[in-house]
């Protein structure tokens, strides 16, 4: 029991130290390239906003639409970074 306790205790230490790579950090083509190397990949924007981007329409899903996603990069403080998924208006509700 005592081993399976400091396993859990590893693996939420491991979990809470891993962030979620920020397009502050980061030149427009590099955000660029990450996104589309991923497919679709979840990155900060800022300190306390993150979205999930993606690389196509492919990666949304059904009743989705893919719409240019313009975000702040280290270099460029109006980046096209790649694609967001949106509800179409007819799924709206």
């Amino acid at each position: 029991m005592r081993a399976f306790t400091l396993i859990l205790g590893l693996v939420a230490s491991t979990a809470a130290a891993q962030t979620r790579p920020s397009t502050l950090t980061m030149s427009c083509r590099a955000a660029n390239a990450l996104v589309q190397s991923q497919g679709a990949i979840v990155l900060y924007t800022d300190r306390d906003h993150f979205d999930r981007y993606v690389a196509g329409q492919s990666q949304c899903g059904p009743g989705e639409l893919a719409t240019r996603a313009l975000t702040r990069a280290a270099d460029n403080p109006s980046c096209f970074i790649g694609y967001v998924c949106s509800k179409t208006s007819n799924d709206m509700r």
